[in-house]
């Protein structure tokens, strides 16, 4: 529901108004599927990866990092 602020991390204009992403505490969900987007939803997917990492005080190794051996 559009109106309830507290859950929607995102909106979207197409046509209407919606709610494209869900949040509370740690779970979010997305309403399309950033894996079938090719490079743009990969580097989505990373960033993502990389907020919930520094969010959680873990480290991860990206796609840039393992190409230099790091």
């Amino acid at each position: 529901d559009p109106d309830d602020a507290e859950w929607a991390g995102s909106f979207t204009e197409y046509g209407t108004r919606f709610v494209s992403a869900v949040c509370r505490g740690n779970v979010m969900g997305t309403q399309f599927h950033p894996e079938k987007s090719g490079a743009t939803g990969l580097k989505l997917l990373e960033n993502f990866v990389a907020i919930v990492s520094e969010q959680s005080g873990t480290r991860t190794v990206g796609a840039d990092a393992r190409n230099t051996g790091d």
